[in-house]
């Protein structure tokens, strides 16, 4: 065997001996922080999102989210925090990117 072949079995030999931390097993480290949801559109519905959302720069799953958090926000009454300010921000960047 080369040199590098020699490297290559001494490195990958190395690396199934080594030890993982428990937060590496198999799992991503952000799983409690989100969760997937899942919308249905029809063809022309999700047509629509995505030409809006391409106008302004974005995919429109970014769009979409962006979208709920802010009317979450609206209803809930929670226009004072930090996270709120941002989301009309946004929504005003957006507006005038059209």
């Amino acid at each position: 065997m080369s040199k590098i072949d020699d490297l290559i079995a001494t490195e990958g030999a190395a690396a199934e001996a080594a030890q993982l931390p428990d937060d590496a097993r198999g799992e991503r480290r952000n799983r409690g922080r989100s969760v997937m949801f899942s919308i249905r559109l029809n063809p022309d519905e999700m047509a629509e999102l995505e030409g809006y959302a391409g106008r302004r720069g974005l995919p429109a799953r970014t769009l979409a989210r962006a979208w709920i958090l802010a009317r979450l926000r609206q209803e809930s009454g929670d226009q004072d925090d930090l996270r709120a300010r941002v989301a009309r921000l946004e929504e005003v960047v957006f507006q005038r990117s059209a």
